[in-house]
C-alpha cells in the first residue's frame, strides 16, 4: 500500500513539473511570435538596371598547368 501512494505522488509530481515546464515555454514562445508577428513596412531591396552585355568566354590563368598523369590513348590501342 506505502509503494502504490509512494509511487502515485512521484507520478503527480512529475506530472506537475512538466506542466509547469509547458506553460513556460508556451508564454516564451508567445513572446517570441509576437516579435516576429510585428510588420516592418521598410523592406530593403537591392535594384539593377536590365541591359544587353556581351559574354566573356575566354578562360584566363594565372600561372602554369602541370600534368597529374600523361594518358597515352594511342599507344594502347596499338599495342593490343
Amino acid at each position: 500500500m506505502k509503494k502504490i501512494f509512494i509511487t502515485g505522488i512521484i507520478v503527480i509530481a512529475a506530472l506537475a513539473g512538466i506542466m509547469y515546464v509547458l506553460k513556460k515555454n508556451k508564454k516564451e514562445n508567445e513572446a517570441q511570435t509576437a516579435v516576429v508577428a510585428q510588420k516592418n513596412a521598410a523592406v530593403a531591396v537591392r535594384i539593377a538596371e536590365a541591359g544587353i552585355k556581351d559574354v566573356n568566354t575566354v578562360y584566363v590563368t594565372n600561372g602554369t598547368s602541370f600534368l597529374n598523369k600523361k594518358l597515352n590513348f594511342l599507344q594502347k590501342l596499338l599495342d593490343v
